[in-house]
């Protein structure tokens, strides 16, 4: 989405082989895999924390402002979840009724303002990761949404 050309995954056949092999497994697998929602929930809300943080990172690197930085991490996070979930016919996990995308955002700006400290980015990165992966864990445990449009 900001030019960056040509993407990885398409010149790296590493991940192309990876991928392959984590679908044929996957089919050989489906039942044990099925069994582990708490651990592939676990995988899920790392993701979203780390991607949110490299989507940002990605963007600066790029030169873009902070504000379109969190909007890419929240759409590096999220989209690949969603795609995911369209293809195991599942109802994307945004759309799942807790708080989920808005988890990213403001992580983003916490990332942000930790960035305006004298914090090392590591550990700015690293908090930011915490965070996020803390409070999606903290929305689905409690059930956390915001309130919808009627």
């Amino acid at each position: 989405m900001i030019g960056v050309e040509p993407v990885s995954w398409l010149t790296d056949r590493n991940i192309i082989f990876t991928i392959g092999t984590a679908v044929v497994l996957s089919f050989f697998f489906l039942n044990r895999i099925l069994k582990l929602k708490r651990t592939l929930f676990l995988f899920d809300t790392i993701g979203l924390g780390l991607f949110t943080v490299l989507g940002m990172e990605r963007a600066f690197d790029m030169g873009l402002s902070p504000v379109v930085a969190i909007i890419m991490g929240t759409i590096s996070a999220v989209f690949g979840g969603v795609i995911r979930d369209l293809l195991c016919n599942s109802i994307p996990l945004i759309f799942g009724g807790t708080i989920y995308a808005s988890n990213c955002i403001v992580g983003g700006f916490l990332y942000i303002g930790l960035l305006y400290t004298d914090l090392p980015k590591e550990a700015a990165m690293t908090a930011t990761v915490v965070f996020i992966i803390t409070a999606r864990i903290l929305a689905v445990r409690f059930k956390w949404s915001l309130p919808g449009i009627r």
